[in-house]
C-alpha cells in the first residue's frame, strides 16, 4: 500500500509522488524480489547471471521445453537488454515499458518512455525503476502493479548501462559519473566521477558487501567506489593504455571476495573486491572478444562472440572451451545449466549447454527474430529478448 502525496525535490525530483513514510520506515507498494526472480539485469546487483532458486528446469527434462509464448512489445523501436522478471509478471522497456503476463505474454500495463537506450528495467519492494528519455534523460520509477509514476529523477545524459538497486538504493552511470537515489523519493544521494575514465560505455553497477564496481568500455577500466558513500575505493585498468578501445562486459562478483571481468581481448580477471589486486586471469587464445560472465559456486563461465569457456573461480584453470554460433552477448547459468543466445547470419538460436562439461544439450531455433541479446530465468521459464523487442517465453507443457 501507499500513499501518495506531491512535493518537489530542488533540482532533481519533479513534482513525484512520493511513498509514505513513518518515523523513516517506507511502506513500500509491493513485495521484494526473491532468489526465484531475476529482478535486473544479469539477474541481481551482484550481476552473478545466476538463478540461484531455479529447480524447475534440468538437463533431464529440458528435451520436454517448448516455446510458451512470443510477443513484440515495443513494434518499430530497437531496444537491446534483456527483460526482467518478478513474480508472475516480465518487464521489458524499449520505446515503453511494458508488464507482461508471464504465463500468457497478454500486456498488464504500458508506460511510454520515448527511448530507454540498452537498459533493462530494475525490479525491488514493487517499484520498477527504469531509464527514460522524454523529451530529456530521466531516470524513472513506477509501481510495479499498476505502472502509475511514483517519481520523476533527471539526468545529465542517457546512460548506456542498466541501473542497479541495492537495498533501498538506485544506481546508474551518466556519462562518466555514478549517480546514487533513494528508491522510495528518487532523493539524489550521492554523484562520483569516475577517474581518468575513457568516456566510453559502461557495464551497469555492480554491488556488494558494500562496495560498488563499475567496468569502463575503451580503456578496460574496474573502479570500485563506496556503495553508501560515493567515496573512491580503488582502480584497476586491466591492459596497457595503448589497448583503447578493449571493451569490457558486465562486471560479476561472489561470495568469497572476488570481482570476475571479461575483456574483448580474450582475457578474463579476477580481482579482490576489498584492494583490486589480480587474483588470477586467464586468456584464452580461441576467445578473442568475451562479452559477459555467469558465476556460479563451482565455474565462472564467459562467452565472446563464437565460443563460451567455464574456469575455475579459485584458481583461474580452464575447465572446457567449446565453439557456439555467433552471439553471445550475455549469458546465463542455472541448475547446471548454461544458456547462451546465439544471432547467426541465417538462424537465432538458444543453446543450452552442460555447466560442468560444456556438453551441448539442446537449441530452440526462435524464428523471426532479429539478433537475440540474451536470456533471463525465473520461475522455470526462459525469457528472450532480440534487437527489434520480441519477447519469447519457454517452459514445460502445463
Amino acid at each position: 500500500m501507499i500513499t501518495l502525496t506531491r512535493r518537489t525535490i530542488t533540482g532533481a525530483v519533479l513534482a513525484a509522488p512520493l511513498l509514505s513514510s513513518r518515523a523513516n520506515a517506507v511502506t513500500w507498494p509491493g513485495p521484494n524480489a526473491t532468489t526465484a526472480d531475476w529482478p535486473q539485469y544479469c539477474g541481481y546487483s551482484d550481476h552473478q547471471a545466476f538463478a540461484q532458486a531455479e529447480r524447475q528446469l534440468t538437463a533431464a527434462n529440458l528435451p520436454n521445453v517448448r516455446l510458451l509464448w512470443s510477443r513484440p512489445t515495443t513494434p518499430g523501436h530497437y531496444f537491446m537488454a534483456p527483460p526482467i522478471a518478478v513474480g508472475p509478471r516480465v518487464y521489458v522497456a524499449g520505446a515503453k515499458l511494458s508488464a507482461l503476463d508471464a504465463a500468457t505474454g497478454d500486456a498488464r500495463w504500458t508506460r511510454s518512455l520515448g527511448q530507454s537506450g540498452q537498459c533493462s528495467p530494475a525490479y525491488a519492494h514493487g517499484i520498477v525503476v527504469v531509464v527514460a528519455e522524454s523529451p530529456k534523460p530521466r531516470l524513472m520509477a513506477v509501481n510495479a502493479a499498476t505502472g502509475a509514476v511514483l517519481w520523476n529523477v533527471s539526468i545529465p545524459k542517457l546512460p548506456w548501462c542498466s541501473p542497479s538497486i541495492a537495498g533501498a538504493t538506485v544506481y546508474t552511470v551518466c556519462g562518466s559519473t555514478v549517480l546514487a537515489f533513494s528508491l522510495d523519493r528518487g532523493k539524489p544521494l550521492w554523484s562520483r566521477k569516475i577517474p581518468n575514465d575513457a568516456a566510453g560505455t559502461h557495464s551497469s553497477p555492480t554491488i556488494r558487501r558494500g562496495r560498488l564496481f563499475v567496468g569502463t568500455g575503451g580503456n578496460a577500466l574496474v573502479t570500485a567506489v563506496n556503495a553508501a558513500t560515493g567515496a573512491l575505493l580503488w582502480r584497476r585498468r586491466l591492459h596497457p593504455s595503448n589497448l583503447y578501445g578493449t571493451d569490457l562486459g558486465p562486471v560479476g562478483t561472489d561470495t568469497a571476495g572476488r570481482v570476475f571481468a571479461a575483456t574483448s581481448v580474450g582475457t578474463v580477471f579476477a580481482l579482490s573486491q576489498a584492494t583490486g589486486a589480480t587474483l588470477w586471469q586467464h586468456t584464452n587464445p580461441d576467445s578473442p572478444q568475451y562479452e559477459s560472465v555467469a558465476v556460479a559456486p563451482t565455474a565462472v563461465t564467459a562467452t565472446s562472440y563464437q565460443s563460451a569457456a567455464a574456469i575455475n573461480p579459485a584458481t583461474g584453470a580452464l575447465l572446457w572451451n567449446r565453439a557456439c554460433d555467433n552471439g553471445g552477448f550475455t549469458i546465463a547459468a542455472a541448475a547446471g545449466l548454461i544458456y547462451r543466445t546465439s544471432s547467426g547470419p541465417e538462424s537465432q538460436v538458444l543453446e543450452v549447454f552442460d555447466a560442468a562439461t560444456g556438453a551441448a544439450i539442446r537449441r530452440f531455433p526462435i524464428p523471426g527474430a532479429l539478433e537475440l541479446r540474451g536470456a533471463s530465468i525465473s520461475r522455470g521459464r526462459i525469457f528472450v529478448s532480440d534487437l527489434s523487442g520480441q519477447i519469447s517465453t519457454f517452459a514445460l507443457p502445463g
